[in-house]
């Protein structure tokens, strides 16, 4: 499963980061396509659980996912004034 793989990788990733809190790591664009990438798949399979175990109906579900997706979008615009559409224009 993909979790599995990624987990280690992304502990590795998560300890290396708090190591050096305090130190601007100055990341470019695309690591905050990546991270946000990341974040929202791993948001989205927490919530799939989450709507499983309350049974929750698929337009419930899916609006729900809508809905999530439209406020990462909104957050990442308003702290840093990316737009997360923006990252997959070709």
């Amino acid at each position: 499963m993909l979790g599995q793989k990624l987990s280690p990788i992304l502990k590795e990733l998560s300890d290396t980061v708090t190591e050096n809190l305090g130190n601007k790591p100055n990341y470019n664009i695309e690591s905050l396509k990546d991270v946000t990438a990341i974040f929202m798949d791993v948001v989205m399979d927490k919530m799939h659980d989450l709507q499983l175990k309350e049974n929750m109906d698929m337009q419930t579900a899916c609006n729900m996912a809508e809905q999530c997706g439209k406020e990462l979008r909104a957050f990442v615009k308003k702290w840093c004034n990316e737009d997360t559409f923006d990252f997959y224009k070709h």
